[in-house]
């Protein structure tokens, strides 16, 4: 079993015989994860704060695969006899003690203010009613957000990174339109296939687009193992941008409608995907700034 589920069963087992929240699960695995070296989640501004898709599915995954936790009402019950609490790291089991003997926590609607206050950015697409020091605070957030109106195509991949990690780079940077330049876009890796993608993405009300025709076929992909590999790839990829004109205006036209737009594939380092080809034509023939994530 991954680790991240294990000190998920172990939050969950130090209420005994209590049920805990999904509120407060998703609150305190982030005080959590916020005072580890190496977080073991990463989280999204959503709804009511701070989220991780990837606890939600794995607690998901907890309850109908492995029958380990039992949901009920919105809430968490650890059912299985095995104790996680035991199989956790020295440092995690004192982060988690020392977050758990704050009083504050252990009511949700303080920890989810306690939260709004020192990590207010968490909050900027709350729906929660916020007080005016916390209004304060997290308007200051969403004005360093949504001032970001220049008119940018961005670059992202989403290799060695979580779901949570990426989204929030979307959000970070007011990115309005996601476009999918993958020829086919199905991945391995949770949240990253075409119909997990598009509904991450509707959730955080950003637009998501896929053009498979600006992708390259997977069979050419195949042998690449260094980098003069890679430029032969490229260079043919360059000469088919130009028999793909209509392609090329279509990503034109959706950054003059949304003005800040991302390009994704998988590669983390740009230099080594087609996004960066395809880019760099762009920026050409439009005069489009670019920024790779």
């Amino acid at each position: 079993m991954y680790y991240r589920r294990k000190l998920l069963l172990a939050l969950i087992e130090k209420f005994d015989e209590k049920r805990i929240g999904k509120l407060s699960l998703q609150k305190l695995l982030f005080l959590i994860c916020k005072k580890q070296n190496n977080p073991i989640y990463d989280f999204t501004p959503y709804y009511y704060g701070c989220f991780s898709f990837q606890a939600n599915k794995d607690l998901s995954l907890l309850s109908s695969f492995y029958n380990l936790v039992e949901n009920n009402e919105k809430e968490w019950k650890l059912i299985a006899e095995e104790s996680y609490v035991d199989q956790l790291k020295n440092e995690d089991s004192v982060i988690m003690n020392e977050i758990l003997n704050i009083d504050e926590v252990h009511n949700p609607y303080t920890l989810i203010s306690k939260i709004y206050k020192e990590f207010p950015y968490y909050a900027i697409r709350s729906k929660r009613y916020l007080n005016n020091n916390e209004k304060e605070l997290v308007q200051k957030e969403r004005e360093k957000v949504y001032s970001q109106k220049e008119k940018i195509l961005f670059t992202l991949g989403y290799e060695g990174i979580s779901l949570d990690a990426y989204l929030n780079k979307l959000v970070k940077n007011n990115i309005a339109l996601l476009c999918d330049v993958r020829q086919n876009p199905i991945s391995m890796k949770y949240g990253f296939s075409k119909k997990q993608l598009q509904i991450y993405c509707s959730n955080l009300d950003i637009k998501y687009v896929h053009i498979p025709q600006l992708g390259i076929v997977n069979k050419f992909r195949k042998n690449l193992t260094d980098r003069e590999s890679y430029k032969k790839l490229f260079d043919s990829y360059k000469v088919g941008l130009d028999e793909q004109k209509d392609e090329l205006e279509q990503v034109y036209k959706l950054i003059q409608k949304n003005k800040r737009v991302a390009l994704t594939c998988f590669e983390k380092d740009h230099t080594y995907c087609h996004r960066d080809c395809l880019s760099s034509r762009l920026r050409k023939d439009y005069q489009i700034k670019v920024s790779h994530l």
